[in-house]
């Protein structure tokens, strides 16, 4: 093989491997809500009902009894127009399953607060688990108390995790614990990718670095051929041009 065709499929190697992680990227979407027709009519201004099967919440999966998109008309949202009350007429959830790295670090952020009605203590449980085995990989409740708040101050506070994905695709879910029409408050979901995994690329490098290493020494010899740069041979040592 030339060296002129080692470049080429050098470059098309390297290439390859710098946009594998690319092509893994996580696609997770409309995690503050804003997206998304609210074609149902309200049950009062700014509340909208969304039961199982209603797909009007981008991305998103609605189970349980019903879920109720509130906006900031009357409800102060953690980000943008929209947020959840994960109990409607009675306890809900939502889910949503999302491209993932292979042994990835994602790290998950969501705002959480509650239906002010009544004062009471709000109860949300948040799961993650590979799509592809069901394998729960993270499972946790979290209380907040509503005391204190109002409609037009929510209190929101961030809550985080990281969690480690094993496949290409994850589901993330959240879950009303509370039994009536008014529940957990959500809004600004974030996920991040902190650490990528490497195993599967730097398999691919390990397979193609002799190569590469190879088309390297091969350019570099060829530059030097004319400028009186020592040759490298192939066991790595330099050698004078004769």
């Amino acid at each position: 093989m030339n060296i002129k065709n080692q470049v080429r499929i050098g470059s098309i190697i390297i290439a390859f491997l710098s946009l594998y992680q690319w092509a893994s990227a996580a696609s997770f979407q409309n995690g503050d809500f804003e997206l998304g027709i609210m074609v149902e009519p309200p049950i009062n201004p700014n509340d909208y009902a969304l039961y199982p099967g209603n797909t009007a919440l981008t991305g998103w999966t609605i189970g349980g009894n019903s879920i109720d998109v509130m906006t900031n008309g009357v409800w102060q949202t953690s980000s943008g127009q929209r947020m959840i009350d994960l109990s409607g007429f009675d306890a809900g959830s939502i889910s949503q399953t999302f491209d993932t790295v292979v042994n990835g670090m994602y790290h998950i952020v969501f705002a959480l607060s509650g239906n002010p009605a009544g004062g009471y203590i709000r109860h949300l449980q948040v799961e993650m688990l590979d799509a592809l085995t069901s394998t729960i990989l993270f499972n946790q409740t979290y209380d907040f108390n509503t005391a204190g708040i109002s409609y037009s101050n929510m209190g929101w506070t961030d809550v985080g995790f990281n969690v480690v994905t094993p496949s290409n695709s994850t589901t993330l879910a959240f879950y009303s614990l509370d039994a009536d029409p008014g529940g957990p408050a959500l809004d600004n979901i974030r996920i991040s990718n902190e650490v990528s995994s490497v195993s599967e690329p730097s398999t691919l490098y390990l397979i193609m670095a002799p190569f590469l290493l190879n088309v390297v020494r091969r350019i570099h010899n060829a530059v030097s051929r004319n400028s009186g740069i020592p040759r490298i041979a192939p066991n790595g040592k330099k050698e004078q041009n004769s």
